[in-house]
């Protein structure tokens, strides 16, 4: 059972016990330095966050903390479980209403009873109402032993193996229930057994051993000679503890050190995934928890340490050669939830890119498309609007983050004719594409909302943009067209299917129109709006290509509502930004859900850090 040590200060902030009620197993906790120098400390308080299934409790107002027991001595039945002693002393406090605040969060004040020099407090903790009944709780256990104070909730007395074969060997000694060599001999082989089952040790081992030794030395059980020969039998038992085998094996001066280790890293907590990338002790089965970049908002992740990455998941590359694959369960949204920056707004800042990278991971995205805006002019030909190397650079930084690029996109607006379209072509194959594959995106768009694509007096050039998916394709990529919306699709359909038969994805940029700005209140005509879309698109699924939304999202301002229309930058009018959360809220509840394989955010916003969208996309992605 892992102990997870809580700390009174951790730079001012408090730890948190998270207690869930209805969730089996047991938790053991290190409370030694939290309590150390608190002994009837009147403003000793213990914080918990209570919860049930998995979601935070309403114990505000009508609740107060509880803690009734009894403390005393213990011993073990002859099943080796504990029970309490006869005159073991019962121990009762109630805090008061205030004491319970909001999000499930109680904080207990632990009465001086509660910390015997010898034996232990077992019993109850939880709320009750202002009639004395008991409205929820955990069965818990509380130890000072040795200057370590340990407390479990919803097990047995916690006592280590090592503790208990000390007692039983101390007891057989001092009853002479057996010779000293047998005591010794038994004592060798269950320490045998010990050191390879125990997955941790109890900080209190060395100090029971030292304890047994004067205890021998005291009552004249053993000889100077025989204690130091036994003492020195039990610390070759106990030599291979000094290393970690959590920390890949890292070795310690002493055991006392080791434990501190490992116990600091049980919770594997980091302020940020850069530090959890720098902690070169991540090893495979660790399992890590790293925060959000903003102080308060309680924004994290979860990941599991393994020496491969797994490909269906978001995972980062540490420091030491290992991957943190990100753990999600229960997925709402199937779709990959892309960001999709337009980067060419930064005016090729490299600072302002990246810090639209570090929002769009703040918010909860998985990967990044990356857009190329195309111009062409006939003294220098096709160029691009976004520095390359610049955006490479952009993009590189959210790689090494651990976030994926997951497609190329190319934007033109100009036109096409018998000089550019060969150009066209040319310039992806020679200039965008080996500028940026470093990026390793596996996906390119090779046209934007073309009406090339869609109508029949306009297919001229459909051989060559066929012409130009193959050539593509040969540099191992899969490449695929944006269409402008939903009808669009069907047109090109109809229209021209050759072309979309030649691709390997279908793309379709899709801004519903919503209603007006003011009567957005709630998400149901957002899923209207989308579904309506989707049921055009269920035409092309026969064609078995997987399909991507490769543009959508909503600006907060009043101009761009009761319209399909989101392009212009405009942001005179102060916005609502809990539009978002009632837009995106519908498109996960749409059909888009069962229809598309990806979902591309395209709007500026979306580097403005919303802990309330941080939170949406997280919790519909089944981030834990």
């Amino acid at each position: 059972m892992p102990v997870q040590q809580i700390k009174h200060n951790n730079d001012g902030k408090f730890y948190h016990i998270a207690i869930d009620i209805a969730k089996e197993g047991a938790q053991l906790f290190d409370l030694t330095p939290y309590v150390k120098g608190r002994v009837g400390d009147n403003n000793f308080g213990l914080l918990v966050d209570w919860y049930r299934q998995g979601m935070l409790m309403n114990v505000n107002g009508a609740y107060k903390p509880v803690i009734d027991g009894l403390v005393g001595n213990f011993s073990f039945d002859k099943n080796g479980n504990l029970k309490m002693d006869d005159d073991a002393s019962p121990v009762y406090s109630e805090g008061k209403p205030e004491d319970c605040g909001p999000a499930g969060q109680v904080t207990y004040y632990f009465p001086e009873q509660m910390f015997p020099k010898e034996g232990i407090f077992k019993g109850y903790l939880g709320l009750i109402d202002d009639k004395g009944n008991r409205y929820s709780g955990v069965d818990i256990w509380f130890s000072v032993l040795a200057g370590n104070a340990r407390m479990g909730i919803a097990c047995d007395f916690y006592i280590s193996e090592l503790e208990k074969a000390i007692k039983e060997a101390e007891d057989d000694l001092l009853n002479s229930k057996k010779s000293m060599q047998k005591v010794v001999d038994e004592f060798v082989s269950k320490m045998n057994d010990l050191t390879n089952r125990l997955e941790t040790q109890a900080n209190t081992d060395q100090t029971a051993l030292d304890a047994l030794e004067q205890k021998i030395k005291q009552d004249g059980l053993f000889t100077q000679a025989e204690a130091d020969a036994f003492k020195q039998e039990i610390n070759k038992l106990l030599s291979n503890a000094a290393v970690s085998k959590v920390r890949n094996n890292k070795s310690y001066t002493t055991i006392s050190d080791r434990l501190n280790d490992d116990e600091e890293h049980q919770l594997y907590l980091y302020d940020s995934i850069a530090d959890m990338k720098a902690d070169d002790g991540l090893a495979a089965g660790m399992v890590v928890q790293a925060s959000n970049r903003n102080d308060g908002d309680h924004i994290t992740q979860q990941f599991k340490i393994g020496s491969t990455p797994d490909r269906d998941e978001l995972f980062v590359k540490l420091a030491n050669g290992n991957y943190a694959n990100e753990i999600t369960r229960d997925r709402l949204f199937p779709p990959k939830i892309v960001a999709q920056p337009e980067m060419f707004l930064a005016s090729n800042d490299i600072k302002r890119q990246k810090e639209i990278i570090d929002s769009c991971v703040y918010l909860g995205y998985e990967a990044f498309t990356v857009d190329v805006h195309l111009e062409y002019d006939n003294t220098n030909g096709f160029h691009t609007q976004e520095d390359l190397s610049t955006l490479c650079d952009a993009f590189t930084y959210a790689k090494n983050l651990g976030y994926p690029t997951t497609a190329l996109k190319i934007h033109y607006t100009g036109t096409f004719d018998d000089t550019t379209v060969p150009a066209y072509g040319s310039y992806i194959t020679s200039t965008v594409i080996p500028a940026l594959k470093s990026l390793n995106f596996d996906k390119v768009c090779v046209l934007n909302e073309r009406q090339e694509t869609v109508t029949p007096w306009t297919s001229k050039y459909i051989p060559q943009f066929i012409g130009l998916v193959n050539s593509i394709k040969t540099y191992g990529y899969k490449v695929g067209i944006s269409y402008e919306n939903d009808v669009h699709i069907a047109m090109g359909y109809n229209n021209q299917r050759g072309l979309m038969q030649s691709l390997d994805w279908i793309g379709c940029n899709l801004y519903p129109t919503i209603g007006a700005y003011g009567n957005l209140i709630g998400v149901d005509d957002v899923v209207a709006a989308f579904d309506e879309a989707m049921d055009s698109l269920y035409l092309i699924t026969q064609l078995g290509k997987p399909i991507i939304i490769t543009e959508t999202g909503i600006r907060p301002y009043p101009q761009y509502f009761a319209s399909p229309s989101n392009y212009g930058f405009d942001d005179s009018t102060n916005g609502d930004y809990s539009v978002f959360m009632r837009y995106f809220e519908g498109v996960y509840r749409s059909k888009v859900r069962t229809v598309a394989k990806e979902v591309w955010d395209w709007h500026m916003w979306n580097d403005r850090e919303i802990p309330d969208m941080a939170r949406l996309i997280r919790r519909v992605r089944g981030v834990i």
